[in-house]
């Protein structure tokens, strides 16, 4: 299992990937025993805290035993129950592993904003081509193949933009910032009708690496009616500007 691959189940148990990665997903974990490991783990935590009976037990182990263990009770302190102590023990335990989970579980600022349009040529070799290769692999998650395919594509054609910007992302994804960031600089210092998505993707860049400040720097490099202008003015506002 790679960083890439809990990032992916990440997604897919909060709901951002669309229905044919879902699926592509769900194949994946009845194929590949280690990753079907990972997405049973997380299927049973997601249903067990979302029990109602663990949920009642929790509130009503806390409302019996609390009283008991927060009510001054000096005339008879040798009366400590144990028992019900680590009831109320396992009871805060439960909960506070609920409230952790939850939080985790919380999609990022990255994760909020690094949703990616499909990866679409206007040209197409053949069925297998390269570029075919890369849609695919890049519609299912699986970027280091896409990245891969998108490298094939650029010693070819290493102008082109398209190709260029979507290896950026692919390593994005991959947890390569820096490197994504050679790619998407010089399509963001350039004219092309990409240039607004490059810097969109710089500014995201530095999201992934928590450094705000040169996050909030690029965005504001985005002008009004430019592609992503409106992202980039939510995103500043949850950054704080």
């Amino acid at each position: 299992m790679q960083q890439q691959d809990f990032d992916l189940l990440d997604d897919y148990f909060n709901g951002l990937l669309p229905p044919e990665s879902e699926q592509a997903l769900r194949e994946r974990a009845a194929a590949d025993p280690d990753f079907a490991r990972e997405f049973a783990l997380r299927e049973r935590m997601q249903r067990w805290l979302h029990r109602e009976p663990v949920r009642q037990a929790v509130a009503k182990n806390l409302a019996e035993i609390g009283p008991d263990y927060f009510t001054a009770n000096a005339a008879r302190p040798w009366r400590v129950s144990w028992k019900r102590w680590a009831l109320l023990a396992a009871s805060f335990a439960v909960f506070a592993f609920a409230v952790w989970f939850f939080a985790l579980r919380q999609p990022s600022l990255y994760h909020r904003y690094a949703q990616h349009a499909p990866l679409q040529f206007t040209e197409r070799g053949a069925g297998d081509s390269p570029e075919t290769r890369a849609e695919r692999a890049f519609r299912e998650g699986r970027y280091e193949e896409a990245l891969a395919a998108l490298r094939t594509v650029l010693t070819d054609k290493p102008g082109h933009l398209t190709a260029r910007l979507y290896e950026g992302i692919c390593l994005l994804e991959l947890g390569r910032p820096a490197e994504a960031r050679a790619a998407f600089a010089p399509i963001a210092e350039g004219t092309s009708a990409l240039q607004a998505d490059a810097l969109w993707y710089l500014a995201i860049s530095y999201l992934r690496e928590n450094d705000p400040t040169r996050c909030r720097e690029t965005l504001l490099r985005l002008q009004a009616g430019q592609e992503h202008y409106q992202q980039a003015q939510e995103l500043l506002r949850a950054l704080g500007r």
